[in-house]
């Protein structure tokens, strides 16, 4: 049996000409099956991405966000004086206004699954909100007390922190914990939206016209198909495309008809619009597709946006906001809440004649209906009357 020279494996050379899965998703980067990689970046070249990106950031910044103190009795009212009220309301730190500081982490969790912020703090008072690049923090729960601390990673240090110093917006997390953009999720759709594009975009470079045949009455070398190939794109291709083309030597030219396939691609592109704003349950109007739009006037088309995709980005804000800015202690009389009336507009005189008649019917009294508007009560609007009448009401109705 033959022992030596033994048989030595010939070395494995690693490229970043093909990489594998694993460092594909170490750099963000998310292979598909349609064979492009979606990363952030790439993700928002799609207008659609951009769109719904867009969409629900911005009207998470540009939504006024305030303290609120209960009041006995019921109502509440805003409140200015908590050290709270001007990092949500105002700005966040001396070179972010807290509007932007909202619309960027909940862009970086549509992106990168989180958006994060630091809480800084001077003598146990917040000071700051200071927002974390997402991709240096790494989640992960505590194997003791299996509360989540971030792991920040940046240029200079590695650093360790508490929940409770931290602002963290996550996206819908199949754990709970780490939050799964949904660029990530809807990989395969916004892939095939890229592949699209890009077909488009060659297509229209090549003369925004299907190939066609040049016939020679010869045969023609190889290299001679190849000059006559070239020549006809430097003369007729993509700026030039639709010129005159003067053929010689007996030539013809034969255009390739338009198939079925190619009539239906824009159709094809359509779609994925759609396909994209489900990814984020966006309605499609907010991504300036009006193709399907059903409501009657701009309040319902709001109020599907709020209640279906933008509410829960908004409560996880409040959350975020409550664990971090409003002490244990005061909890009980203080929140905060965004104030969404600035997307739910309708037209003043129609807004307080259906108040009036509210209230004319019993079904609220004064003091609810200023609930609704955020202003605190008055004195004797408990009270279930008609102001419409000058008899003594009956007693209101129990429910």
């Amino acid at each position: 049996m033959k022992l030596w020279p033994f048989s030595r494996k010939e070395p494995e050379t690693k490229s970043l000409a093909e990489p594998s899965p694993e460092l594909h998703a170490l750099f963000g980067a998310l292979q598909t099956a349609a064979g492009m990689t979606v990363t952030p970046a790439r993700a928002m070249q799609v207008p659609a991405v951009t769109a719904c990106v867009r969409a629900i950031s911005e009207a998470t910044g540009t939504l006024p966000v305030k303290v609120f103190r209960r009041l006995e009795g019921g109502g509440k009212e805003a409140a200015p004086d908590h050290p709270a009220y001007k990092l949500v309301h105002d700005s966040a730190n001396p070179w972010t206004g807290a509007g932007k500081l909202r619309e960027q982490l909940t862009q970086d969790a549509l992106l990168y699954g989180h958006g994060v912020a630091w809480v800084n703090r001077v003598n146990g008072e917040v000071r700051e909100l200071i927002r974390i690049d997402p991709q240096s923090v790494r989640v992960e729960l505590n194997d003791r007390t299996s509360e989540p601390e971030f792991h920040v990673s940046d240029a200079t240090a590695k650093r360790i922190y508490s929940w409770r110093d931290i602002v963290y917006i996550p996206a819908p997390a199949l754990d709970g914990v780490h939050g799964q953009a949904p660029i990530t999720t809807g990989r395969e759709a916004i892939a095939l939206a890229l592949a699209l594009q890009d077909t488009a975009a060659r297509f229209f470079k090549n003369g925004a016209q299907p190939s066609g045949v040049v016939t020679v009455p010869e045969q023609l070398s190889p290299e001679a198909q190849k000059r006559l190939a070239q020549a006809w794109r430097e003369a007729h291709g993509g700026e030039n495309s639709r010129g005159t083309a003067v053929l010689e030597g007996g030539a013809t030219w034969a255009p390739v008809t338009m198939t079925n396939v190619d009539s239906q691609f824009e159709q094809q592109r359509a779609a994925q619009n759609i396909e994209i704003c489900r990814i984020f349950r966006v309605p499609p109007t907010f991504a300036q597709d009006y193709g399907r739009a059903t409501w009657a006037n701009s309040y319902s088309a709001n109020l599907q946006f709020l209640q279906h995709c933008l509410m829960p980005w908004l409560r996880a804000w409040e959350d975020a906001f409550k664990r971090v800015l409003i002490p244990d202690d005061e909890r009980d009389e203080y929140l905060v809440e965004f104030v969404t009336d600035a997307l739910l507009k309708v037209d003043p005189t129609a807004k307080f004649e259906a108040y009036s008649k509210a209230i004319a019917a019993r079904i609220f009294n004064p003091n609810e209906v200023r609930a609704l508007e955020n202003m605190p009560p008055y004195e004797g609007g408990d009270a279930f009357e008609n102001p419409n009448t000058s008899s003594a009401p009956a007693a209101a109705p129990q429910t």
